[in-house]
């Protein structure tokens, strides 16, 4: 069993320490990751700590919940989440739509500390024909900034702002 590309979030109401990574119980890397035998999509899992890192949970799979289960697989984005000034916790994530090699940046959030997740869809950047690794940011209008490496052009990276959580970007 693996994991990779971990996402780290701390959610400051609750001091609950997240994780969310990919899952892969034939090793780590996308194309080792799957649910299950039978099933080959890679997908989220979230382990949370609520002391500290002492302890942690048994992984959780988000499939569904933190992304769709029409899209090939859905990876968290390397690094960190935030947590909105209002509370709402927003992690940064990539997908694959099909078995092809373009990916999506997109976020998937929670507005009840975890207890349930939503996804937006990706945005659509001129000129990135692939996205991922993206970092989220909340701008001072409450707006959110998704900034995600774009594939097809070296040294270039693509942004977008939501002000509806990813509905429209």
């Amino acid at each position: 069993a693996g994991a990779g590309d971990p996402c780290i979030l701390v959610d400051r109401d609750t001091a609950t320490i997240w994780v969310f990574a990919l899952h892969g119980p034939k090793g780590i890397g996308l194309f080792a990751s799957q649910i299950s035998p039978d099933e080959r999509r890679a997908t989220i899992v979230a382990i949370k700590s609520d002391d500290d890192g002492k302890t942690w949970s048994k992984p959780v799979n988000l499939d569904g919940r933190a992304n769709s289960k029409k899209w090939f697989c859905a990876l968290a984005a390397p690094g960190s989440a935030i947590q909105m000034r209002t509370g709402v916790l927003v992690v940064p994530g990539y997908y694959r739509p099909d078995k092809g090699r373009r990916m999506n940046s997109f976020i998937f959030y929670s507005t009840d500390h975890g207890n349930s997740w939503r996804f937006s869809d990706g945005p659509n950047v001129k000129g990135a024909q692939s996205t991922t690794e993206a970092a989220v940011i909340e701008l001072h209008d409450g707006s959110l900034m998704l900034n995600m490496r774009n594939h097809y052009k070296k040294r270039c990276r693509a942004v977008s702002t939501t002000r509806d959580m990813g509905k429209t970007w």
